[in-house]
């Protein structure tokens, strides 16, 4: 079954469009991940730690097979291949940082969550995952 899942990719080391570019032929070169599109770069002031560089960004929509947890194995599997350290410290400057924006609660077996966010609504079908804890609402972004 083919489910819809937006990505956030960023990245603020290195040569940074190349590191989203190769990220993103890297999640394509899974048969499990179709119809993949992407918004255009944009930047974004570093969160939290302000004594880094700024990032760039994209947000990448597909359609895969992976479950939830193959998706994140794959995702740690890029990020380690394009050369993020680990461990590292929260909030450091890194060469590329996938976070998962779609994954509902329910579907990686955490349970009922609700979003409180008004934007969102208070589903727990609606409930957006992210690791950076960001709400991310797919339906603005223009691909």
């Amino acid at each position: 079954m083919n489910e819809k899942v937006y990505l956030s990719i960023g990245s603020n080391l290195g040569d940074k469009e190349s590191n989203i570019a190769s990220c993103i032929a890297m999640l394509g070169s899974h048969i499990e991940n179709k119809n993949i599109r992407t918004s255009s770069f944009y930047t974004s002031d570093p969160l939290y730690n302000k004594n880094q560089p700024i990032f760039i960004n994209i947000i990448v929509e597909l359609d895969t097979t992976f479950s939830p947890f193959q998706l994140l194995d794959k995702i740690h599997d890029i990020e380690k291949m394009l050369g993020r350290k680990l461990p590292r410290k929260k909030n450091q400057p890194r060469t590329i940082d996938i976070d998962t924006q779609s994954l509902t609660a329910q579907k990686l077996g955490f349970g009922d969550y609700e979003s409180d966010d008004s934007e969102f609504g208070p589903s727990s079908t609606n409930f957006m995952f992210s690791s950076g804890g960001i709400g991310f609402n797919p339906a603005k972004v223009k691909l």
